[in-house]
């Protein structure tokens, strides 16, 4: 094996570390996506190069070919998987735990449209279910005030009731004569 191969699969082996720290921390899935894919380009690329080291090209070469189909279409499916799971989580949820939507999209390329409908859709939802909160809430409010207002009515009355028997009674006490005794 001669040394550049030795050092082109160390700079490789390297690589795929660093792809692999950045699955591990990504701060986003996107960012994790996207590592992935790195970690699956540099895969292929060992697999080329252990091929030529190794001096058996056509069998590693078949696989590597195999290996990078898949390492272009997982990247793709994931990105979808995800977006429909964000998509859920606004729907089911009703409002998102994030105030606004963030920027997911693609600033070019295929996915772009794609992306910025998606956002502009995600957008419109969150305003509709934002304003459907605000308008149950005022609503409950008005029938709570209504709901206080009718019971310190009824206190009131329940009040002056009492105080109109009372007064009555005095009012009996004082018309009654002291009654004597027959004995």
């Amino acid at each position: 094996m001669s040394t550049f191969l030795v050092i082109a699969l160390l700079t490789v082996a390297i690589l795929i570390a660093i792809g692999l720290y950045r699955v591990w921390a990504g701060p986003t899935v996107f960012d994790r996506l996207i590592a992935v894919a790195l970690v699956s380009v540099n895969g292929v690329v060992v697999l080329v190069l252990l091929g030529v080291a190794l001096e058996r090209p056509v069998l590693l070469f078949d696989i590597a070919l195999g290996f990078a189909l898949l390492a272009f279409l997982l990247p793709i499916t994931l990105g979808r998987y995800f977006e429909a799971r964000m998509a859920r989580e606004v729907v089911e949820d009703g409002v998102s735990s994030r105030d606004t939507p963030t920027t997911h999209t693609v600033p070019h390329g295929l996915l772009a449209d794609r992306g910025r409908a998606f956002e502009q859709r995600l957008a419109q939802r969150v305003r509709r279910q934002a304003a459907a909160t605000r308008e149950q809430s005022l609503s409950r409010g008005v029938e709570e005030r209504r709901q206080v207002a009718e019971d310190d009515a009824v206190r009131a009355g329940d009040e002056r009731r009492a105080d109109e028997r009372r007064a009555e009674d005095e009012l009996r006490a004082e018309d009654v004569p002291p009654a004597e005794d027959e004995a």
